[in-house]
Protein backbone atom coordinates (compact mmCIF):
# COMPACT_ATOMS: atom_id res chain seq x y z
CA UNK A 1 0.00 0.00 0.00
CA UNK A 2 1.33 3.46 -0.80
CA UNK A 3 2.16 5.17 2.49
CA UNK A 4 3.79 8.59 2.50
CA UNK A 5 6.04 9.71 5.33
CA UNK A 6 4.14 13.02 5.30
CA UNK A 7 0.40 12.48 5.77
CA UNK A 8 -0.85 10.00 8.34
CA UNK A 9 -2.16 6.64 7.22
CA UNK A 10 -5.73 7.86 7.56
CA UNK A 11 -4.99 10.78 5.25
CA UNK A 12 -3.77 8.51 2.45
CA UNK A 13 -6.50 8.25 -0.21
CA UNK A 14 -5.41 4.73 -1.17
CA UNK A 15 -5.72 3.59 2.44
CA UNK A 16 -9.21 5.07 2.68
CA UNK A 17 -10.30 3.41 -0.54
CA UNK A 18 -8.91 -0.01 0.52
CA UNK A 19 -10.04 0.03 4.15
CA UNK A 20 -13.41 1.69 3.75
CA UNK A 21 -14.20 1.92 0.06
CA UNK A 22 -13.96 -1.71 -1.01
CA UNK A 23 -17.69 -2.10 -1.38
CA UNK A 24 -17.34 -1.52 -5.10
CA UNK A 25 -14.91 -4.46 -5.33
CA UNK A 26 -16.45 -6.86 -2.80
CA UNK A 27 -20.10 -5.83 -3.16
CA UNK A 28 -22.48 -6.58 -0.30
CA UNK A 29 -19.95 -9.03 1.25
CA UNK A 30 -18.05 -6.12 2.74
CA UNK A 31 -19.52 -5.11 6.12
CA UNK A 32 -21.42 -1.83 5.96
CA UNK A 33 -19.68 -0.69 9.14
CA UNK A 34 -16.40 -0.52 7.23
CA UNK A 35 -17.56 1.67 4.39
CA UNK A 36 -15.66 4.88 3.89
CA UNK A 37 -16.54 7.57 6.47
CA UNK A 38 -15.18 11.04 5.98
CA UNK A 39 -15.53 12.57 9.42
CA UNK A 40 -13.54 15.61 10.50
CA UNK A 41 -11.29 14.16 13.23
CA UNK A 42 -11.26 10.53 12.09
CA UNK A 43 -7.47 10.53 11.56
CA UNK A 44 -6.53 9.67 15.16
CA UNK A 45 -9.24 7.01 15.43
CA UNK A 46 -8.18 5.32 12.19
CA UNK A 47 -4.56 5.19 13.32
CA UNK A 48 -5.68 3.07 16.27
CA UNK A 49 -7.95 0.95 14.05
CA UNK A 50 -5.13 0.06 11.63
CA UNK A 51 -1.62 0.37 13.10
CA UNK A 52 0.34 0.02 9.88
CA UNK A 53 -0.01 -0.56 6.18
CA UNK A 54 1.24 -4.12 6.64
CA UNK A 55 -1.61 -4.98 9.04
CA UNK A 56 -4.15 -3.49 6.66
CA UNK A 57 -2.73 -5.46 3.74
CA UNK A 58 -2.88 -8.66 5.79
CA UNK A 59 -6.47 -7.94 6.80
CA UNK A 60 -7.45 -7.29 3.17
CA UNK A 61 -5.90 -10.59 2.15
CA UNK A 62 -7.97 -12.32 4.82
CA UNK A 63 -11.12 -10.77 3.42
CA UNK A 64 -10.38 -12.12 -0.02
CA UNK A 65 -9.51 -15.60 1.33
CA UNK A 66 -11.73 -16.10 4.37
CA UNK A 67 -14.55 -13.61 4.01
CA UNK A 68 -15.61 -10.54 6.01
CA UNK A 69 -16.10 -12.30 9.35
CA UNK A 70 -12.43 -13.36 9.41
CA UNK A 71 -11.49 -9.79 8.56
CA UNK A 72 -13.36 -8.48 11.60
CA UNK A 73 -11.60 -11.07 13.73
CA UNK A 74 -8.18 -10.07 12.34
CA UNK A 75 -8.58 -6.38 13.06
CA UNK A 76 -10.43 -6.90 16.32
CA UNK A 77 -12.61 -4.30 17.98
CA UNK A 78 -11.57 -0.67 17.62
CA UNK A 79 -9.68 0.48 20.67
CA UNK A 80 -11.96 3.46 21.13
CA UNK A 81 -15.24 1.91 20.01
CA UNK A 82 -14.97 -1.80 20.72
CA UNK A 83 -17.17 -2.34 17.72
CA UNK A 84 -18.54 -5.82 17.20
CA UNK A 85 -20.81 -6.15 14.18
CA UNK A 86 -23.76 -8.47 14.67
CA UNK A 87 -26.01 -9.00 11.66
CA UNK A 88 -29.40 -10.63 12.01
CA UNK A 89 -31.04 -12.68 9.30
CA UNK A 90 -31.11 -10.90 6.01
CA UNK A 91 -28.76 -9.31 3.55
CA UNK A 92 -28.58 -6.18 1.46
CA UNK A 93 -29.64 -5.91 -2.13
CA UNK A 94 -27.56 -4.06 -4.68
CA UNK A 95 -29.84 -1.05 -4.18
CA UNK A 96 -29.07 -1.06 -0.46
CA UNK A 97 -32.55 -2.07 0.71
CA UNK A 98 -32.53 -4.59 3.56
CA UNK A 99 -34.17 -7.92 3.02
CA UNK A 100 -34.27 -8.54 6.76
CA UNK A 101 -33.67 -6.77 10.05
CA UNK A 102 -30.05 -5.66 10.48
CA UNK A 103 -28.82 -4.42 13.84
CA UNK A 104 -25.43 -3.16 14.90
CA UNK A 105 -24.80 -3.70 18.60
CA UNK A 106 -21.96 -2.13 20.54
CA UNK A 107 -20.29 -4.40 23.05
CA UNK A 108 -20.47 -2.99 26.57
CA UNK A 109 -17.27 -3.41 28.57
CA UNK A 110 -16.76 -2.56 32.21
CA UNK A 111 -19.07 -0.86 34.65
CA UNK A 112 -21.01 2.19 33.50
CA UNK A 113 -18.99 5.34 34.04
CA UNK A 114 -20.78 8.08 36.00
CA UNK A 115 -21.71 10.94 33.69
CA UNK A 116 -19.70 14.03 34.42
CA UNK A 117 -21.16 17.51 34.87
CA UNK A 118 -22.15 18.95 31.49
CA UNK A 119 -22.02 22.43 30.10
CA UNK A 120 -25.25 24.30 30.77
CA UNK A 121 -27.41 22.60 28.14
CA UNK A 122 -26.66 21.46 24.61
CA UNK A 123 -26.83 25.05 23.39
CA UNK A 124 -23.38 25.59 24.93
CA UNK A 125 -21.81 22.60 23.18
CA UNK A 126 -18.97 23.08 20.73
CA UNK A 127 -19.27 20.15 18.34
CA UNK A 128 -16.53 18.30 16.50
CA UNK A 129 -16.31 19.50 12.93
CA UNK A 130 -17.66 17.50 10.01
CA UNK A 131 -15.75 17.75 6.75
CA UNK A 132 -18.98 18.12 4.83
CA UNK A 133 -21.19 21.09 4.09
CA UNK A 134 -23.84 20.96 6.82
CA UNK A 135 -24.54 24.70 6.93
CA UNK A 136 -27.17 24.48 4.18
CA UNK A 137 -29.36 22.14 6.22
CA UNK A 138 -31.41 22.21 9.41
CA UNK A 139 -29.53 21.17 12.55
CA UNK A 140 -30.58 20.74 16.13
CA UNK A 141 -29.64 20.59 19.80
CA UNK A 142 -32.05 18.49 21.82
CA UNK A 143 -32.07 17.97 25.59
CA UNK A 144 -29.11 15.56 25.63
CA UNK A 145 -27.83 15.28 22.08
CA UNK A 146 -27.09 17.45 19.06
CA UNK A 147 -27.19 16.69 15.36
CA UNK A 148 -26.31 17.96 11.91
CA UNK A 149 -27.00 16.55 8.48
CA UNK A 150 -26.08 16.52 4.83
CA UNK A 151 -28.21 15.45 1.90
CA UNK A 152 -27.14 11.83 2.40
CA UNK A 153 -26.03 11.45 6.05
CA UNK A 154 -26.96 12.18 9.65
CA UNK A 155 -24.49 12.94 12.47
CA UNK A 156 -25.65 12.64 16.10
CA UNK A 157 -23.48 13.87 19.01
CA UNK A 158 -23.70 12.87 22.68
CA UNK A 159 -21.30 13.87 25.45
CA UNK A 160 -18.71 11.28 26.44
CA UNK A 161 -17.52 11.72 30.05
CA UNK A 162 -14.03 10.38 29.42
CA UNK A 163 -11.26 11.11 26.97
CA UNK A 164 -10.90 10.03 23.38
CA UNK A 165 -8.54 7.18 24.39
CA UNK A 166 -10.79 5.82 27.17
CA UNK A 167 -12.77 2.63 26.74
CA UNK A 168 -16.39 3.63 26.28
CA UNK A 169 -19.59 1.88 27.26
CA UNK A 170 -21.89 2.60 24.35
CA UNK A 171 -24.99 0.81 23.12
CA UNK A 172 -26.38 1.51 19.66
CA UNK A 173 -29.24 -0.48 18.19
CA UNK A 174 -31.10 0.37 14.99
CA UNK A 175 -34.13 -1.80 14.22
CA UNK A 176 -37.45 -1.85 12.36
CA UNK A 177 -35.81 -1.38 8.99
CA UNK A 178 -33.92 1.69 10.16
CA UNK A 179 -36.85 3.53 11.74
CA UNK A 180 -36.15 2.79 15.43
CA UNK A 181 -33.10 3.52 17.57
CA UNK A 182 -31.73 2.85 21.05
CA UNK A 183 -28.62 4.89 21.85
CA UNK A 184 -27.02 4.82 25.32
CA UNK A 185 -23.74 6.23 26.62
CA UNK A 186 -22.30 5.01 29.92
CA UNK A 187 -25.69 3.67 30.96
CA UNK A 188 -27.55 6.89 30.22
CA UNK A 189 -30.31 6.79 27.61
CA UNK A 190 -29.77 9.33 24.85
CA UNK A 191 -32.34 8.24 22.25
CA UNK A 192 -34.96 5.50 22.52
CA UNK A 193 -37.81 5.56 20.06
CA UNK A 194 -39.06 5.96 16.54
CA UNK A 195 -36.99 8.12 14.21
CA UNK A 196 -38.48 10.92 12.14
CA UNK A 197 -37.28 9.14 8.99
CA UNK A 198 -35.22 6.01 8.36
CA UNK A 199 -31.53 5.20 8.35
CA UNK A 200 -30.20 2.83 5.74
CA UNK A 201 -30.01 -0.42 7.77
CA UNK A 202 -26.46 -1.38 8.58
CA UNK A 203 -24.94 1.96 7.61
CA UNK A 204 -24.66 3.34 11.17
CA UNK A 205 -21.26 3.56 12.84
CA UNK A 206 -20.07 5.41 15.92
CA UNK A 207 -16.78 6.87 17.06
CA UNK A 208 -15.26 8.97 19.83
CA UNK A 209 -14.21 12.44 18.71
CA UNK A 210 -12.94 15.50 20.55
CA UNK A 211 -14.21 19.00 19.85
CA UNK A 212 -11.96 22.05 19.66
CA UNK A 213 -12.40 22.68 23.41
CA UNK A 214 -11.23 19.15 24.27
CA UNK A 215 -14.69 17.80 25.13
CA UNK A 216 -15.12 14.22 23.89
CA UNK A 217 -18.28 13.14 22.10
CA UNK A 218 -19.76 9.86 20.98
CA UNK A 219 -20.68 10.53 17.37
CA UNK A 220 -23.04 8.43 15.26
CA UNK A 221 -22.86 8.67 11.49
CA UNK A 222 -25.57 6.98 9.43
CA UNK A 223 -26.77 7.12 5.85
CA UNK A 224 -30.30 8.33 5.17
CA UNK A 225 -32.45 5.61 3.63
CA UNK A 226 -33.85 8.23 1.24
CA UNK A 227 -31.18 10.76 0.21
CA UNK A 228 -32.30 14.36 -0.09
CA UNK A 229 -34.89 14.33 2.71
CA UNK A 230 -34.15 17.16 5.12
CA UNK A 231 -34.87 15.99 8.66
CA UNK A 232 -36.58 18.53 10.92
CA UNK A 233 -36.04 16.37 14.00
CA UNK A 234 -34.19 13.15 14.84
CA UNK A 235 -36.96 11.50 16.87
CA UNK A 236 -40.42 11.42 15.32
CA UNK A 237 -42.95 13.84 16.83
CA UNK A 238 -45.16 12.30 19.53
CA UNK A 239 -48.78 13.11 18.64
CA UNK A 240 -51.62 12.56 21.10
CA UNK A 241 -55.30 13.49 21.07
CA UNK A 242 -56.90 15.18 24.06
CA UNK A 243 -60.16 13.90 25.47
CA UNK A 244 -61.77 17.07 24.13
CA UNK A 245 -60.78 16.20 20.55
CA UNK A 246 -63.60 16.54 18.05
CA UNK A 247 -64.04 17.18 14.35
CA UNK A 248 -67.20 19.23 14.90
CA UNK A 249 -65.87 22.68 15.61
CA UNK A 250 -68.09 25.74 16.08
CA UNK A 251 -66.65 28.81 14.37
CA UNK A 252 -67.88 32.27 13.46
CA UNK A 253 -66.76 33.25 9.97
CA UNK A 254 -66.56 36.94 9.02
CA UNK A 255 -68.11 37.54 5.59
CA UNK A 256 -68.20 40.58 3.34
CA UNK A 257 -71.45 42.54 3.48
CA UNK A 258 -73.19 44.04 0.45
CA UNK A 259 -72.17 47.52 1.59
CA UNK A 260 -68.53 46.43 1.83
CA UNK A 261 -68.73 44.88 -1.62
CA UNK A 262 -70.18 48.08 -3.10
CA UNK A 263 -67.43 50.12 -1.43
CA UNK A 264 -64.81 47.77 -2.91
CA UNK A 265 -66.36 48.19 -6.36
CA UNK A 266 -66.20 51.98 -6.03
CA UNK A 267 -62.57 51.83 -4.90
CA UNK A 268 -61.75 49.62 -7.90
CA UNK A 269 -63.35 52.06 -10.32
CA UNK A 270 -61.44 54.97 -8.72
CA UNK A 271 -58.19 53.00 -9.09
CA UNK A 272 -58.95 52.36 -12.78
CA UNK A 273 -59.82 56.01 -13.34
CA UNK A 274 -56.50 57.11 -11.86
CA UNK A 275 -54.67 54.53 -13.94
CA UNK A 276 -56.17 55.95 -17.14
CA UNK A 277 -56.23 59.58 -16.02
CA UNK A 278 -54.63 62.42 -17.95
CA UNK A 279 -52.24 64.76 -16.16
CA UNK A 280 -52.43 68.51 -16.43
CA UNK A 281 -50.50 71.29 -14.76
CA UNK A 282 -52.07 72.39 -11.50
CA UNK A 283 -53.66 75.82 -11.38
CA UNK A 284 -51.74 78.61 -9.68
CA UNK A 285 -52.11 78.42 -5.90
CA UNK A 286 -53.42 74.84 -6.00
CA UNK A 287 -52.85 73.04 -2.72
CA UNK A 288 -51.68 69.46 -3.19
CA UNK A 289 -54.23 66.75 -2.49
CA UNK A 290 -53.91 63.00 -2.46
CA UNK A 291 -53.70 61.69 -6.01
CA UNK A 292 -51.74 64.70 -7.29
CA UNK A 293 -48.37 64.06 -8.94
CA UNK A 294 -45.53 65.99 -7.29
CA UNK A 295 -41.90 66.44 -8.24
CA UNK A 296 -39.80 67.01 -5.12
CA UNK A 297 -36.26 68.15 -4.34
CA UNK A 298 -35.20 67.23 -0.81
CA UNK A 299 -32.23 67.91 1.47
CA UNK A 300 -31.66 66.10 4.75
CA UNK A 301 -30.47 67.86 7.92
CA UNK A 302 -29.67 66.78 11.43
CA UNK A 303 -32.29 67.85 13.92
CA UNK A 304 -30.83 70.36 16.36
CA UNK A 305 -31.57 70.50 20.05
CA UNK A 306 -34.09 73.24 19.34
CA UNK A 307 -35.88 71.01 16.82
CA UNK A 308 -34.67 73.07 13.88
CA UNK A 309 -32.27 72.24 11.04
CA UNK A 310 -28.73 71.28 11.97
CA UNK A 311 -25.83 70.16 9.79
CA UNK A 312 -26.70 68.94 6.27
CA UNK A 313 -26.73 65.19 5.60
CA UNK A 314 -26.19 63.09 2.52
CA UNK A 315 -28.95 60.74 3.61
CA UNK A 316 -32.46 62.02 2.98
CA UNK A 317 -31.33 64.05 -0.04
CA UNK A 318 -32.56 63.73 -3.64
CA UNK A 319 -33.60 65.79 -6.65
CA UNK A 320 -36.42 65.29 -9.13
CA UNK A 321 -38.26 62.77 -6.97
CA UNK A 322 -41.61 62.09 -8.68
CA UNK A 323 -44.41 60.64 -6.59
CA UNK A 324 -48.16 60.30 -6.32
CA UNK A 325 -49.22 61.97 -3.10
CA UNK A 326 -50.82 59.47 -0.73
CA UNK A 327 -49.74 56.41 -2.73
CA UNK A 328 -47.79 53.51 -1.27
CA UNK A 329 -45.00 51.43 -2.72
CA UNK A 330 -43.23 52.54 -5.88
CA UNK A 331 -45.91 55.07 -6.81
CA UNK A 332 -45.26 56.84 -3.51
CA UNK A 333 -41.47 56.39 -3.83
CA UNK A 334 -41.50 54.21 -0.72
CA UNK A 335 -41.91 57.23 1.55
CA UNK A 336 -43.63 56.65 4.87
CA UNK A 337 -47.33 57.57 5.12
CA UNK A 338 -46.52 60.28 7.68
CA UNK A 339 -44.25 61.96 5.12
CA UNK A 340 -47.08 62.04 2.60
CA UNK A 341 -49.42 63.44 5.22
CA UNK A 342 -47.03 66.33 5.91
CA UNK A 343 -46.95 67.17 2.19
CA UNK A 344 -50.74 67.48 1.82
CA UNK A 345 -51.55 71.14 1.07
CA UNK A 346 -48.07 72.08 -0.22
CA UNK A 347 -48.03 74.56 -3.12
CA UNK A 348 -45.73 74.92 -6.11
CA UNK A 349 -42.20 76.16 -5.14
CA UNK A 350 -43.04 75.88 -1.44
CA UNK A 351 -40.46 74.28 0.89
CA UNK A 352 -41.58 72.33 3.92
CA UNK A 353 -39.49 70.88 6.73
CA UNK A 354 -40.67 67.30 7.16
CA UNK A 355 -39.50 65.29 10.16
CA UNK A 356 -38.55 61.68 9.39
CA UNK A 357 -37.46 58.89 11.77
CA UNK A 358 -34.89 56.75 10.00
CA UNK A 359 -35.11 52.96 9.88
CA UNK A 360 -32.44 50.30 10.45
CA UNK A 361 -31.15 50.56 6.89
CA UNK A 362 -29.84 54.02 7.71
CA UNK A 363 -26.95 52.38 9.61
CA UNK A 364 -25.57 54.45 12.45
CA UNK A 365 -28.39 56.98 12.01
CA UNK A 366 -31.09 54.32 12.38
CA UNK A 367 -33.75 55.34 14.86
CA UNK A 368 -32.80 59.03 14.75
CA UNK A 369 -35.16 61.78 13.65
CA UNK A 370 -33.90 64.08 10.92
CA UNK A 371 -35.39 67.00 9.02
CA UNK A 372 -35.97 66.77 5.27
CA UNK A 373 -36.44 70.13 3.57
CA UNK A 374 -38.82 69.28 0.68
CA UNK A 375 -39.42 71.69 -2.18
CA UNK A 376 -42.22 71.09 -4.69
CA UNK A 377 -40.76 71.93 -8.11
CA UNK A 378 -43.66 70.62 -10.23
CA UNK A 379 -47.28 69.77 -9.54
CA UNK A 380 -49.82 68.03 -11.75
CA UNK A 381 -53.38 67.04 -11.09
CA UNK A 382 -55.09 63.96 -12.47
CA UNK A 383 -58.02 64.52 -14.83
CA UNK A 384 -60.14 61.44 -14.26
CA UNK A 385 -62.05 59.98 -17.22
CA UNK A 386 -65.82 59.84 -17.10
CA UNK A 387 -67.41 56.56 -16.09
CA UNK A 388 -69.11 55.58 -19.36
CA UNK A 389 -69.03 52.84 -22.00
CA UNK A 390 -65.94 54.30 -23.68
CA UNK A 391 -64.10 54.12 -20.37
CA UNK A 392 -65.15 50.44 -20.01
CA UNK A 393 -63.73 49.68 -23.48
CA UNK A 394 -60.47 51.48 -22.66
CA UNK A 395 -60.08 49.36 -19.54
CA UNK A 396 -60.86 46.13 -21.42
CA UNK A 397 -58.40 46.98 -24.23
CA UNK A 398 -55.69 47.59 -21.64
CA UNK A 399 -56.41 44.24 -19.95
CA UNK A 400 -56.34 42.35 -23.25
CA UNK A 401 -52.99 43.84 -24.24
CA UNK A 402 -51.56 42.25 -21.11
CA UNK A 403 -53.39 38.96 -21.71
CA UNK A 404 -52.08 38.75 -25.28
CA UNK A 405 -48.53 38.63 -23.93
CA UNK A 406 -49.21 35.53 -21.78
CA UNK A 407 -49.11 31.84 -22.69
CA UNK A 408 -52.88 31.52 -22.20
CA UNK A 409 -53.60 34.59 -24.33
CA UNK A 410 -56.99 36.31 -24.53
CA UNK A 411 -59.82 33.96 -23.46
CA UNK A 412 -61.81 32.77 -26.45
CA UNK A 413 -65.09 34.00 -25.00
CA UNK A 414 -63.65 37.53 -24.67
CA UNK A 415 -62.44 37.89 -28.26
CA UNK A 416 -63.75 41.22 -29.60
CA UNK A 417 -65.25 42.16 -26.24
CA UNK A 418 -63.11 45.33 -26.06
CA UNK A 419 -65.20 46.76 -28.92
CA UNK A 420 -68.62 46.14 -27.39
CA UNK A 421 -68.37 46.02 -23.59
CA UNK A 422 -70.53 48.47 -21.65
CA UNK A 423 -70.05 50.07 -18.24
CA UNK A 424 -72.70 47.84 -16.57
CA UNK A 425 -70.91 44.78 -17.98
CA UNK A 426 -67.59 46.01 -16.60
CA UNK A 427 -69.21 46.63 -13.22
CA UNK A 428 -70.61 43.10 -13.24
CA UNK A 429 -67.13 41.71 -14.00
CA UNK A 430 -65.63 43.68 -11.14
CA UNK A 431 -68.37 42.56 -8.74
CA UNK A 432 -67.79 38.91 -9.71
CA UNK A 433 -64.03 39.25 -9.22
CA UNK A 434 -64.47 40.88 -5.81
CA UNK A 435 -66.95 38.17 -4.77
CA UNK A 436 -64.57 35.43 -5.94
CA UNK A 437 -61.59 36.87 -4.07
CA UNK A 438 -63.76 37.52 -1.03
CA UNK A 439 -64.83 33.88 -0.98
CA UNK A 440 -61.22 32.72 -1.36
CA UNK A 441 -60.26 34.95 1.55
CA UNK A 442 -63.16 33.64 3.63
CA UNK A 443 -62.08 30.05 2.97
CA UNK A 444 -58.48 30.87 3.88
CA UNK A 445 -59.74 32.50 7.09
CA UNK A 446 -61.93 29.48 7.87
CA UNK A 447 -59.02 27.08 7.34
CA UNK A 448 -56.79 29.18 9.58
CA UNK A 449 -59.47 29.07 12.28
CA UNK A 450 -59.83 25.29 11.90
CA UNK A 451 -56.06 24.87 12.15
CA UNK A 452 -56.01 26.90 15.37
CA UNK A 453 -58.89 24.87 16.83
CA UNK A 454 -57.25 21.60 15.83
CA UNK A 455 -53.98 22.47 17.56
CA UNK A 456 -55.93 23.15 20.76
CA UNK A 457 -57.03 19.49 20.85
CA UNK A 458 -54.01 17.69 19.36
CA UNK A 459 -50.71 17.67 21.25
CA UNK A 460 -47.47 17.50 19.27
CA UNK A 461 -44.33 16.99 21.34
CA UNK A 462 -40.97 17.13 19.60
CA UNK A 463 -37.48 18.58 19.88
CA UNK A 464 -37.41 20.42 16.56
CA UNK A 465 -34.43 21.51 14.56
CA UNK A 466 -33.04 25.00 14.38
CA UNK A 467 -34.11 26.05 10.86
CA UNK A 468 -31.45 26.90 8.32
CA UNK A 469 -31.17 30.41 7.01
CA UNK A 470 -33.13 31.30 3.88
CA UNK A 471 -31.93 34.48 2.20
CA UNK A 472 -29.97 35.22 5.36
CA UNK A 473 -33.02 34.94 7.63
CA UNK A 474 -34.76 32.30 9.73
CA UNK A 475 -38.14 32.25 11.46
CA UNK A 476 -38.03 29.56 14.20
CA UNK A 477 -41.58 30.29 15.39
CA UNK A 478 -43.08 29.87 11.91
CA UNK A 479 -40.92 26.81 11.28
CA UNK A 480 -42.10 25.08 14.46
CA UNK A 481 -45.74 26.00 13.80
CA UNK A 482 -45.62 24.46 10.32
CA UNK A 483 -43.99 21.28 11.63
CA UNK A 484 -46.52 20.95 14.46
CA UNK A 485 -49.40 21.54 12.08
CA UNK A 486 -48.10 19.03 9.53
CA UNK A 487 -47.72 16.37 12.23
CA UNK A 488 -51.22 17.06 13.56
CA UNK A 489 -52.81 16.98 10.09
CA UNK A 490 -51.14 13.67 9.28
CA UNK A 491 -52.31 12.16 12.58
CA UNK A 492 -55.90 13.33 11.96
CA UNK A 493 -55.82 11.94 8.40
CA UNK A 494 -54.76 8.58 9.81
CA UNK A 495 -57.28 8.65 12.67
CA UNK A 496 -60.23 9.69 10.50
CA UNK A 497 -59.46 7.27 7.65
CA UNK A 498 -58.53 9.95 5.11
CA UNK A 499 -55.25 8.44 3.93
CA UNK A 500 -56.97 6.42 1.21
CA UNK A 501 -58.33 9.61 -0.38
CA UNK A 502 -54.84 11.12 -0.82
CA UNK A 503 -53.56 10.24 -4.29
CA UNK A 504 -49.85 9.37 -4.06
CA UNK A 505 -49.49 9.20 -7.86
CA UNK A 506 -50.97 12.68 -8.19
CA UNK A 507 -48.54 14.02 -5.58
CA UNK A 508 -45.63 12.46 -7.45
CA UNK A 509 -46.82 13.90 -10.78
CA UNK A 510 -47.28 17.38 -9.33
CA UNK A 511 -43.82 17.15 -7.79
CA UNK A 512 -42.26 16.49 -11.20
CA UNK A 513 -44.37 19.32 -12.66
CA UNK A 514 -42.93 21.64 -10.02
CA UNK A 515 -39.40 20.51 -10.85
CA UNK A 516 -40.07 21.08 -14.55
CA UNK A 517 -41.36 24.62 -14.06
CA UNK A 518 -38.68 27.25 -14.81
CA UNK A 519 -37.80 29.51 -11.91
CA UNK A 520 -38.42 33.23 -12.18
CA UNK A 521 -36.10 34.74 -14.77
CA UNK A 522 -35.38 31.38 -16.45
CA UNK A 523 -36.69 30.08 -19.77
CA UNK A 524 -36.25 26.42 -18.86
CA UNK A 525 -35.92 24.42 -15.67
CA UNK A 526 -32.38 23.50 -14.73
CA UNK A 527 -31.10 20.65 -12.58
CA UNK A 528 -29.27 21.92 -9.50
CA UNK A 529 -26.25 20.52 -7.71
CA UNK A 530 -28.37 18.19 -5.53
CA UNK A 531 -31.24 16.69 -7.58
CA UNK A 532 -32.31 14.31 -4.81
CA UNK A 533 -32.74 17.17 -2.38
CA UNK A 534 -34.60 19.29 -4.94
CA UNK A 535 -37.04 16.45 -5.55
CA UNK A 536 -37.62 15.82 -1.85
CA UNK A 537 -38.14 19.52 -1.09
CA UNK A 538 -40.77 19.78 -3.83
CA UNK A 539 -42.36 16.48 -2.83
CA UNK A 540 -42.62 17.70 0.75
CA UNK A 541 -44.29 20.93 -0.36
CA UNK A 542 -46.79 19.20 -2.65
CA UNK A 543 -47.52 16.40 -0.18
CA UNK A 544 -48.19 18.81 2.66
CA UNK A 545 -50.49 20.84 0.42
CA UNK A 546 -52.55 17.72 -0.32
CA UNK A 547 -52.71 16.61 3.31
CA UNK A 548 -53.76 20.09 4.41
CA UNK A 549 -56.42 20.34 1.70
CA UNK A 550 -58.00 16.96 2.46
CA UNK A 551 -58.00 17.28 6.22
CA UNK A 552 -59.26 20.87 6.31
CA UNK A 553 -61.98 20.16 3.75
CA UNK A 554 -63.04 17.23 5.95
CA UNK A 555 -63.09 19.43 9.04
CA UNK A 556 -64.97 22.12 7.10
CA UNK A 557 -67.66 19.59 6.18
CA UNK A 558 -67.99 18.63 9.87
CA UNK A 559 -67.85 22.14 11.36
CA UNK A 560 -70.75 24.32 12.43
CA UNK A 561 -69.98 27.61 10.65
CA UNK A 562 -71.89 30.75 11.63
CA UNK A 563 -71.52 33.70 9.21
CA UNK A 564 -70.98 37.09 10.81
CA UNK A 565 -70.47 40.52 9.25
CA UNK A 566 -66.83 41.35 8.64
CA UNK A 567 -65.56 44.26 10.68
Amino acid sequence: LPVSAGPSLAQTPSCQRVAFGMQSALGSMFPAALQQRRFGRRQSTLRRCVASAAVLALALAMVLVSGPKSFLGAIGPRQSGHLSAVTAAGASTMAGHSLGATTWKLQQQGDPRPMVARPSGTSAWILPSVDKDVGEFHSGKASNYAWVQTSESMFIFALFPGKEDDKPNVQLEVADEGTGMIFMVEGQEIINGKLAHAFKPGSEVWMIEEAADGQAFVVIEADKLVPGIEWTSVVAPAVSFQDSYTTKFNVELPQMTFDQRDAAVSETFLHLQRKHAKLKTAAEGHEAAKGDMLTIDMQGYEQGLDGERGAPLEIGSATGLRLELGATGRAGQGLLPEVHEQLVGITLDETRDVKVTLGKRAGSLGGQTIICAMTCTRMQVQELPALDDEFARTVKRSEQVVQAGTIEGIPEEEQGLALTITLPQLRSEIENEITYHSQKQEQATLHAMLEAELLKHVNVDCEWATPRLVNGQANPERFEYEERLSSALHAVAEREGLLASIDADKIDKETWDELGTPKEGQTMAEVGKDPAREYQENYRKVSRKHFRKHVLEFLESQAEVTPVDAA
